[in-house]
C-alpha cells in the first residue's frame, strides 16, 4: 500500500491531524511575544570610563589610548571607534560578524579591558555594554516642575523604584540629574587666615568622616563587633567637623572655613522636553516580556501612582515603542485580513464552492502551521513577521489549486472522488513540490544576509519558508482526503474561462505561426526594459526616505559657550519648528552638551556648545502624504534659524528599518591631524556646491580654549612640593574631590570638596591657592607656577587607534540619491588620497552598507537560482528543461522595472529582496505549463499539439495562482489597511514581477516553445 493510499484509509487521522495544527497554532499564536523589532544582536560593545575635569587630549592619553591597546589584541573585532572628551571618554566597538561565536568575543573584551593598567586612580572602572535590540527602551517619560533638585532627586528615585517592580521591566534610567553630593564649598580666604590647605582639608575628611570596622571582639562570655569612630553624614556633624586642634584643645571647625549644602553634582548636559528642562527616565523591558503587554502594566500604574506627586511636579510619556507596535501590527493585520478574504472571495469566483472549501482550508493550516514552526524556533511576534505571512498569503493556495485543479480533472473524466484524489495528486506531487520548493530556494539565501540589515530581515524569508512548507505538507497530505469526500461531478460545471481557454487556444495557434514577431516584440521589450532598469539602478538607494519616524537637529554655538545659553537657543529653534509641525510631531526632546553626528553610526560629540533635537513623527498615514512637504519646512527653518543667528544646524533623517548610517559619510585617518583637517574643509566644499546634498557636517569640533599651569621645576623642588599636590589642588578647586563616601538613607553619597568661587572666579585666582612645602609651611602656588592660554581639541574621534575626522551628508532623494551624491565625490577621494598616500580615506556609514547590501544580495541571487535551477532539472530529469522555464525569471524583471517607474520609487535593498524572491515565484508559471508539456510529448503527441493543449489546459491554475498571489499582495502594496513604506517596495517587486513575468509567459511562452525542436523526450525519460 502506497503513502497516498494509506491517508485516504485513514481518512481520521487526517482530519485529526487537521485539527490538531490549527489547535496548536492558535495556542502558538497567543503565546507569542509581541515586540517592536527582532531581537537583534547588533554585535557591538560599549565602552564607557570618566575621569571629572580632564582635558580631552588628556582623557585620549590616559584612558582611550591604554584600553584601545588591550581592545587590538582581541581578535574577531571588526572595527573600534572611540571619542575623548572634557571629564570622560567612550568606545564602540563592532564585532566581526563572520566570526563564529561573537559571546566569546565580548567575553575576551571584558577580560581584557579589565586588565588595562595606568589608569588614573581618580578615574572610574571601565563601563562595558553589550548593545542588543532587547537594550532599546520601550517607553519615556519626562518629568519636569518647579522643585529644589534634592527634592526632584528624590522623587525620581522614587518613581525608579516604583517603575522597577513591574513583571517584565528589567531596568529604570534617568537622565538630567546627577548623584546627590554633600558639597563642602571652602573660602580661600578663610583657608589663608586659619593657614589651612585645600589637601589638608581632603585628608581630614578621608580619614576621619566615615566609621571604620574594628573587628570583633570575643570572650568566655560574649561576642560583638566593633566599630571605630562616626559617619559624618548629615550638614550638622560636618560643621562640628574638626580640621586641626592644639594642645591648647583650640581647634578649627569646617563651618569656619567652607559652606556646606545638599546639591547634585554639576550637570554636564541638560535635557529639554517641550522646550523645558526636564528629567528623561527610560524604561527597558526583560527580553522574554511582551512589549505591549509591559507598558499597558507602566502606564496603567502610572495613573495611580502619579496622584502622590507633589502639585508642582508633572510628567510626559514619550517614545512608546508599543503604541508604534500596535499601528504596525494593526496595519499589517488589516491588510492580512483583507488579502485573505480577497483570495477566499477569488477562490469561490473562479472554482465551484465545493473547490473553494478544499482549497481555502489550506489557507488557516498554512498560516498556523508556520506559527508553530516559528514559535519552536523561539522567534518573537513583531511586524516583520505579519509581513512575511502577507507576502506569502497569496501563494499558499497555489499549490493547493494545481492538485485540486488536476483531481477534479479526473473527477469530470469519470472517476469516482477517492481514485481521482489518488491519480491526481500522484501525478501533479513532484510538479507541486519543485513549484514549492522553488519558491522556497529563492527566500532561503536571504536567511544568510550579512550585519544588522540581515539579522533584522531574516524573519521574513523564514516566516515565508516556514508556511510555504506547511502548505505543501496540506496540499499533499490533507487536501486529497478532503477532496475525495466533498468534491462531486456536477452535470455542466460553472467556467468563466471557457470563452476565455477558446480565444487563447487560437491565440496560442497563432503565435506559434508567428514566432518570429513574437520574439521580435519580446526582444523589444526587454531592450526598453534594460534601458528602464539601468537608470532605475543608477539609483539605487539602501532604504528610502518615506515613511520616517523622526529626525534629529543638530545644533552648534560658537566654542565655549556655556550650557545655559545653549539651552536658551536650543529652546528658540524647538519653538520654531513647532510652528511648522503641522501637528506631526509626537514628541520633542532635546539634549544640550552632548550629540551624535553623523546619526546611528556616526561620532558622538561633547561640549557645551552643542546640542542635539530629537523629534519623532505620529504614526498615521495621513502623514505619509506630507512628510515631504514637512521635512521642507524644517530644513527651511533650519536655514532661515542658522542665517539670523549666525549659529550652525545639520538634520539626520531616522529611516524606516534597521539601523544604517547617513548616506554620505567619509572618514580620514591620520595622524597629521591638522593636514586631515585641511581634507575634511575640501570635502565639504564640494559636497556643499552638489544640488540635493544637504546638513554637510563634520565632527572635527575644532579648537576651544585651555589653560596650562607651567611649573617651575627647580623652586618647586626645592620648596619641598610635588606635581601631585598641585595638580589635586588646582582640580580641587575648579572640579572638586571627592574626599570620602557616606550613607545617607541607605544611598551612598560623595563628601566633595571644593572651592565656593560661586562662577566668578578666572583663571589667575587659582593661583592665589596654597600648597604645604618642607616643614608643612603653606606656599602660593603662584610661587612657582605660571598661567598659559593655549588651545585644544574640544572632542577627539579616533578609528582604530587612529585619529579620524568624518564628514557626514544627507540628501533629498527627490534630487539625488545617496549612490549618485558618492559618485560624484569619488573623484576627489581618489584624487586627495594619490596625493596624501598617509592619510588613510575611505567610504562609510550608508554607503559601506549600501556596497555590501548589494554584494551580499548578489552573490545570494546567484545561489538561488542555482538552486531553482537544481530543482527544476530533478523535478524534470533534464537539462534543457530549466533554461526554458528559468526564461520566466527576465520577464518577471521587466514588470518589476515598470512597476517601480510607473509608482516613481527607486530599486532600494527591499526591492531587491523582492526579485529575490519573485525569482523563485515566477518560474511556477512555467513549471505548471511544462509538466504538462512533458506528459503530452511523452503520450507520443507532436510537439505543436502538446502546445497547444499544455497552454489551454494550464491557462486556469496558472491565471488563478497568478491572481490569488496578487490580489494577497495589493493590500500590502497599496496599504488599504494601513501603508508601510518599509516593506512596500518588496510587495510591489514580487506582486507586479509576478503579473508581469505571467502575462509575458502566456504571451510568448508557447511561441519559444515551439522554437525548440528537440524538446520530445528520449526513451530514457519516459
Amino acid at each position: 500500500m502506497g503513502f497516498f493510499e494509506a491517508l485516504q484509509k485513514h481518512r481520521l487521522f487526517v482530519h485529526y491531524l487537521t485539527v490538531v495544527i490549527l489547535i496548536v497554532g492558535i495556542l502558538s499564536f497567543t503565546g507569542l511575544r509581541r515586540e517592536a523589532r527582532p531581537n537583534v544582536n547588533f554585535n557591538r560593545v560599549a565602552v564607557g570610563i570618566s575621569y571629572p575635569g580632564a582635558s580631552p587630549s588628556d582623557v585620549e592619553e590616559l584612558l582611550i589610548d591604554p584600553i584601545e591597546e588591550k581592545i587590538g589584541e582581541v581578535d574577531g573585532v571588526e572595527e573600534y571607534r572611540s571619542v575623548s572628551y572634557s571629564g570622560a571618554g567612550a568606545i564602540s566597538i563592532q564585532i566581526d560578524d563572520e566570526y563564529p561565536n561573537p559571546g566569546e568575543i565580548v567575553d575576551e573584551l571584558r577580560r581584557k579591558i579589565g586588565e588595562t593598567k595606568g589608569l588614573p586612580s581618580e578615574a572610574t572602572e571601565p563601563f562595558i555594554m553589550e548593545i542588543k535590540a532587547s537594550t532599546i527602551p520601550i517607553i519615556s517619560l519626562a518629568i519636569f516642575g518647579n522643585l529644589e533638585p534634592f527634592q526632584l532627586k528624590l522623587e525620581v528615585e522614587k518613581l525608579k523604584d516604583y517603575l522597577t517592580q513591574f513583571e517584565g521591566v528589567q531596568s529604570v534610567s534617568y537622565s538630567g540629574l546627577e548623584d546627590l553630593q554633600l558639597k563642602i564649598l571652602t573660602d580661600p580666604k578663610s583657608l589663608e587666615v586659619n593657614d589651612l590647605t585645600l589637601l589638608e582639608l581632603i585628608s581630614g575628611l578621608s580619614k576621619w568622616s566615615k566609621k571604620r570596622p574594628g573587628g570583633l571582639l570575643e570572650n568566655n562570655e560574649f561576642s560583638a563587633n566593633l566599630t571605630v569612630g562616626k559617619e559624618y553624614n548629615t550638614k550638622e556633624l560636618l560643621k562640628n567637623f574638626v580640621i586641626r586642634s592644639n594642645d591648647a584643645f583650640k581647634s578649627i571647625e569646617l563651618s569656619k572655613v567652607a559652606r556646606i549644602e545638599y546639591d547634585l553634582k554639576n550637570l554636564q548636559k541638560i535635557n529639554l522636553y517641550g522646550g523645558e528642562n526636564a528629567v528623561l527616565v527610560t524604561v527597558t523591558k526583560k527580553p522574554n516580556a511582551d512589549i505591549i503587554q509591559t507598558v499597558d502594566r507602566i502606564k496603567s500604574g502610572l495613573d495611580t501612582y502619579v496622584k502622590g506627586f507633589p502639585s508642582n511636579l508633572k510628567y510626559t510619556v514619550y517614545n512608546d515603542q508599543s503604541t508604534r507596535v500596535r499601528d504596525r501590527l494593526s496595519t499589517v493585520s488589516k491588510n492580512a485580513l483583507f488579502g485573505l478574504l480577497l483570495v477566499i472571495v477569488l477562490l469561490i469566483l473562479f472554482l465551484d464552492w465545493r473547490s473553494a472549501i478544499v482549497t481555502s482550508v489550506g489557507i488557516p493550516v498554512a498560516l498556523l502551521g508556520g506559527i508553530v514552526i516559528i514559535f519552536l524556533l523561539g522567534n518573537t511576534l513583531n511586524t516583520l513577521v505579519l509581513i512575511g505571512m502577507i507576502i506569502v498569503l497569496g501563494m499558499l493556495v497555489d499549490d493547493a489549486i494545481v492538485v485540486c485543479e488536476n483531481i477534479y480533472s479526473h473527477i469530470e473524466n469519470g472517476l469516482s472522488s477517492r481514485e481521482a484524489a489518488l491519480r491526481g495528486v500522484k501525478q501533479i506531487a513532484i510538479p507541486v513540490t519543485a513549484t514549492v520548493l522553488t519558491t522556497v530556494f529563492a527566500f532561503f539565501p536571504i536567511l544568510f544576509m550579512k550585519e544588522i540589515i540581515g539579522q533584522f530581515l531574516r524573519i521574513i524569508p523564514l516566516t515565508v519558508i516556514a508556511m510555504l512548507l506547511v502548505s505543501l505538507f496540506e496540499a499533499l497530505v490533507i487536501l486529497p482526503v478532503h477532496s475525495s469526500e466533498l468534491m462531486k461531478p456536477r452535470a455542466k460545471r460553472q467556467n468563466i474561462f471557457s470563452s476565455l481557454e477558446s480565444r487563447y487556444s487560437k491565440y496560442v495557434e497563432w503565435s506559434i505561426q508567428h514566432r518570429k514577431i513574437i520574439v521580435f516584440i519580446l526582444v523589444t521589450i526587454f531592450v526598453a526594459s534594460a534601458l528602464l532598469g539601468q537608470k532605475q539602478f543608477s539609483k539605487f538607494t539602501l532604504f528610502p526616505a518615506r515613511g520616517l519616524q523622526g529626525f534629529s537637529m543638530r545644533v552648534e554655538l560658537p566654542k565655549n559657550s556655556p550650557l545655559e545659553k545653549t539651552s536658551n537657543a536650543v529652546k528658540e529653534l524647538s519653538n520654531e519648528l513647532e510652528q511648522v509641525s503641522r501637528n506631526s510631531f509626537e514628541g520633542m526632546f532635546a539634549a544640550i552638551g552632548e550629540v551624535r553626528t553623523g546619526g546611528r553610526s556616526g561620532s558622538r560629540q561633547n561640549a557645551s556648545h552643542l546640542g542635539m533635537i530629537e523629534i519623532e513623527f505620529i504614526s498615521d498615514d495621513d502623514f505619509i502624504k506630507i512628510e515631504d512637504e514637512v521635512m521642507r519646512d524644517i530644513r527651511r527653518v533650519g536655514q532661515e534659524w542658522s542665517k539670523k543667528t549666525g549659529y550652525k544646524t545639520s538634520i539626520t533623517i531616522d529611516r524606516p528599518g534597521p539601523p544604517v548610517g547617513k548616506p554620505i559619510q567619509i572618514q580620514i585617518a591620520s595622524r597629521d591631524f591638522q593636514k586631515g583637517g585641511i581634507l575634511a574643509d575640501e570635502f565639504k566644499s564640494k559636497l556643499n556646491q552638489i544640488d540635493g546634498v544637504h546638513s554637510v557636517e563634520t565632527d572635527l569640533d575644532g579648537d576651544t580654549k585651555t589653560y596650562t599651569y607651567q611649573i617651575n621645576d627647580l623652586f618647586a623642588v626645592s620648596s619641598g612640593v610635588n606635581p601631585e599636590d598641585i595638580a589635586k589642588t588646582i582640580f580641587s578647586a575648579t572640579s572638586g574631590v571627592v574626599a570620602n563616601e557616606v550613607l545617607i538613607n541607605n544611598e551612598k553619597v560623595d563628601l566633595l570638596v571644593g572651592v565656593d568661587h560661586q562662577g566668578m572666579w578666572k583663571s589667575e585666582d587659582i593661583l592665589g591657592l596654597r600648597v604645604q612645602g618642607a616643614g608643612g609651611v603653606p606656599i602660593p602656588i603662584r610661587a612657582f607656577t605660571k598661567v598659559q592660554e593655549d588651545f585644544g581639541p574640544s572632542s577627539i574621534q579616533r578609528l582604530n587607534g587612529l585619529r579620524t575626522i568624518s564628514i557626514f551628508g544627507e540628501v533629498d532623494e527627490n534630487i539625488i540619491t545617496g549612490k549618485e551624491a558618492n559618485q560624484l565625490i569619488q573623484p576627489l577621494i581618489e584624487k586627495l588620497q594619490s596625493e596624501n598616500p598617509t592619510i588613510r580615506i575611505e567610504k562609510g556609514g550608508g554607503e559601506r552598507d549600501r556596497v555590501r547590501a548589494l554584494s551580499d544580495t548578489a552573490k545570494l541571487y546567484l545561489l538561488a537560482v542555482i538552486m531553482i535551477f537544481m530543482t527544476i532539472s530533478l523535478a524534470f530529469q533534464s537539462i534543457l528543461y530549466p533554461f526554458l522555464v528559468l526564461l520566466s525569471i527576465p520577464m518577471g524583471l521587466v514588470g518589476v522595472v515598470w512597476a517601480l517607474a510607473a509608482h516613481g520609487m527607486e530599486l532600494s535593498l527591499m526591492s531587491l529582496i523582492g526579485i529575490v524572491g519573485l525569482s523563485g515565484v515566477v518560474v511556477n508559471v512555467s513549471i505548471i505549463l511544462m509538466s504538462y508539456l512533458k506528459e503530452r510529448l511523452q503520450d507520443g503527441e507532436t510537439l505543436h499539439d502538446a502546445i497547444v493543449q499544455a497552454a489551454v489546459r494550464r491557462l486556469r491554475p496558472i491565471i488563478i495562482t497568478t491572481i490569488t498571489t496578487l490580489v494577497g499582495l495589493i493590500p500590502l502594496m497599496y496599504g488599504f489597511g494601513g501603508t508601510d513604506t518599509f516593506v512596500q517596495p518588496l510587495a510591489l517587486s514580487l506582486g507586479w514581477g509576478l503579473a508581469g513575468a505571467t502575462t509575458l509567459t502566456l504571451f510568448a511562452f508557447p511561441a519559444l516553445l515551439s522554437l525548440a525542436s528537440r524538446l520530445k523526450p528520449s526513451n530514457n525519460h519516459k
